[in-house]
């Protein structure tokens, strides 16, 4: 009995050394390839770090979406740079707390306490619609620390939230309610050039956060951001150099307002797509990465 006993006794001794020495970093090292969580003042950020160069891009998503949106442009661009793709405050993985003050302001001080907390001083930003609102006025309000701006599709135009739909936030409480695979599907399609290149992973991973009822009010919190007109009204003085990159079907940002800032900003370079929809990285993220790497190498 004594020798089955110190038998037993080694053996859970191996196993707890195993845990220790082998799993917990490789869980460890799981958790750092999906993800790490930095604590703003807003609650936690989710974010990822893809490559080891020494330039910086700060990728920020649009209006309902998440860092997800990034994945196909990512491995074009990681040899070149180093990437930080992070889910916005309201969005993805982060924190959903006080959705009431998503705003700007706010939500652009939050990335400098990321950046601050990672001493990352000097970037370029790479932003998708309400993406690219934050980075302007981050291009604004720290122009020396901003190098260069890439906007694909910028929602920055009076007026582009409708009226009624800017009235009627409250309804973000009865949202969760009807949220689907079908609604989530119509959504993507209607920003979509094609509508083939959606597929089933896509609109899961679209729909996943919003199976929280508090991401709801979020999005209806952060209608502020492009409401704001302050970005609009400022584009003569953001002298940062700046690269918008459109798609020719894009039905959210249409011809006219791409045209209407590109003729206000001093210092930009005017890219468009003939297929492409309001999310070119979603479409096509080869040509969105031959147009970013020589701007932001130049």
């Amino acid at each position: 009995m004594n020798d089955i006993f110190l038998i037993l006794i080694l053996i859970l001794s191996n196993l707890a050394l195993f845990f220790f020495l082998y799993w917990k970093p490789r869980q460890k090292r799981k958790q750092q390839e999906e993800g790490l969580y930095f604590e703003s003042s807003q609650g936690p950020i989710f974010y990822q770090i893809h490559g080891k160069q020494k330039d910086t891009i700060l990728l920020l998503h649009g209006l309902g979406a998440s860092s997800y949106c990034w994945r196909k442009l990512i491995p074009l661009l990681e040899n070149d740079f180093t990437l930080i793709n992070c889910d916005l405050w309201g969005f993805g993985k982060s924190s959903k707390e006080n959705h009431q003050s998503i705003n700007l302001d706010q939500q652009m001080n939050v990335l400098i306490e990321l950046l601050d907390e990672l001493k990352v001083d000097q970037l370029y930003i790479a932003g998708n619609s309400m993406g690219a609102q934050i980075g302007f006025w981050m291009a604004k309000c720290f122009e020396s620390r901003v190098k260069k701006v890439v906007a694909l599709s910028p929602a920055t135009y009076p007026k582009l939230v409708p009226l009624y739909i800017s009235k009627a936030r409250w309804i973000s409480n009865w949202t969760p309610h009807i949220i689907s695979h079908n609604l989530v599907r119509s959504a993507i399609i209607n920003t979509l050039g094609n509508p083939h290149n959606i597929s089933s992973e896509m609109v899961d991973a679209y729909l996943e956060p919003y199976l929280d009822p508090k991401s709801h009010q979020c999005f209806a919190g952060a209608l502020h951001i492009i409401e704001d007109t302050r970005v609009y009204n400022s584009l003569q003085g953001i002298h940062t150099p700046t690269l918008l990159l459109w798609g020719e079907r894009d039905k959210v940002i249409q011809r006219h307002i791409i045209e209407d800032i590109a003729a206000k900003m001093p210092s930009v370079i005017l890219q468009t797509h003939p297929k492409s929809g309001h999310c070119p990285m979603e479409e096509h993220p080869k040509w969105c990465a031959e147009q970013i790497i020589p701007f932001l190498k130049s």
